[in-house]
C-alpha cells in the first residue's frame, strides 16, 4: 500500500481590483433607471430607510461617486485570491510601522480610512 499524497498547498496569486469602464456606466444606468416606492407615510424612520435618503445616495453613486479613487485606494495595499473551502476568497497584506505582517479581509480594507489603517493599527 502507498502513502496518500499530499494535498497541494493552495495556490495564493496577486490580485488588484480592476473594474472595466462599462461595467461602471452600467451601473450608472441601473442607478438612472431606478423605480422608487411612494413616499413614507410617516415622518420617521419606522417604515425603513427614507425614499428621500436612498434617492440622495443613489444619485450620488450615479453622478458624483469617484469609482476610480476608491479602486486605486483599494489596489495601494497588496492584496491576494485564494480558494477557502472550495470558495474564492480575497485578503490583503499590510505591514505595520514595527514591521509585523498582518493579513486582513477585505472588509477591514473597505471600511478603513486610509485603506487599510484598521489592519494596520496596533491592537
Amino acid at each position: 500500500m502507498t502513502a496518500p499524497t499530499p494535498p497541494a498547498p493552495a495556490l495564493v496569486r496577486p490580485f488588484a481590483v480592476s473594474v472595466p469602464d462599462s461595467e461602471i456606466e452600467d451601473l450608472k444606468q441601473r442607478l438612472a433607471r431606478t423605480r422608487w416606492p411612494d413616499p413614507e407615510t410617516t415622518g420617521d424612520w419606522s417604515q425603513g430607510v427614507r425614499v428621500a435618503n436612498a434617492r440622495s445616495l443613489a444619485g450620488y453613486w450615479e453622478r458624483g461617486y469617484d469609482w476610480r479613487r476608491l479602486e486605486s485606494g483599494l489596489n495601494r495595499f497588496p492584496q491576494f485570491l485564494t480558494a477557502i473551502d472550495g470558495r474564492l476568497s480575497r485578503t490583503g497584506r499590510t505591514t505595520t510601522p514595527r514591521s509585523v505582517s498582518r493579513f486582513c479581509t477585505p472588509t477591514a480594507t473597505w471600511s478603513s480610512r486610509p485603506a487599510g489603517a484598521t489592519c494596520t493599527r496596533s491592537s
